[in-house]
């Protein structure tokens, strides 16, 4: 004759909660690590990128893109509210450059969500080969947009619109070594890394941050 089958105790369900508990302890930290060092990775490929199409984009033009909405001609009618300037001015130098590699860059930004209009500014005329009027950002693996500053303008603060709408005061990083700017000849393309905010230790940028390892 079978025997009934009898059911957990008390005393065994709390047993298994608590080790699932132990576990889940363990691995979500674990688990949000790794996405968190994916994402980093993934943050500075795209800088990597975007420091590359710049090096492209001085070879034919002789100057790197500018940060500087004003640089365009007037037939562009660029809005110039004073948000996203920097990196702006970059997609809109790219988009009207002429050149299929810069383009390539933009069409694999869309292609991965990495476009996008956060201070939803506008163009009095269509942008280039972007063949839009919207004022593109290139954003960064948590959705708020690049900061990109020539280094002729390393004096000028820029604001910057993020995601979830707030608006955040963004300088050039020094060179604590030097006393003057990281990539003085160059550019700077910075992002607010994972915890959305300017000028804190998770930063990335197109170079070695200060005290970074």
């Amino acid at each position: 004759m079978r025997t009934p089958s009898r059911g957990f105790t008390l005393m065994e369900l709390l047993v298994v909660i608590l080790i699932l508990g132990t576990l889940m302890a363990v691995l979500l930290p674990r688990i949000f690590a790794t996405r968190l060092s994916a994402e980093r990775s993934q943050c500075q490929g795209i800088i990597g990128q975007l420091a590359t199409i710049a090096k492209t984009y001085e070879t034919d033009a002789g100057d790197y893109p500018p940060d500087d909405l004003g640089a365009f001609p007037g037939r562009l009618r660029l809005s110039h509210n004073g948000e996203n300037d920097g990196i702006e001015a970059y997609v809109a130098a790219l988009a009207t450059s002429g050149s299929s590699s810069c383009m390539r860059l933009l069409d694999d930004m869309e292609s991965q969500g990495l476009l996008g209009n956060t201070d939803n500014d506008k163009a009095g005329g269509v942008i280039g080969a972007l063949q839009r009027r919207d004022q593109m950002e290139i954003l960064d693996p948590w959705k708020n947009p690049f900061a990109y500053f020539h280094h002729r303008d390393y004096r000028k603060p820029q604001t910057i619109h993020m995601s979830d709408g707030s608006l955040q005061l963004v300088r050039p990083v020094e060179n604590p070594a030097t006393g003057g700017f990281m990539e003085p000849r160059r550019f700077q393309i910075l992002s607010a890394g994972p915890d959305g905010k300017f000028g804190t230790g998770d930063d990335v940028g197109n170079f070695q941050m200060p005290g970074e390892d």
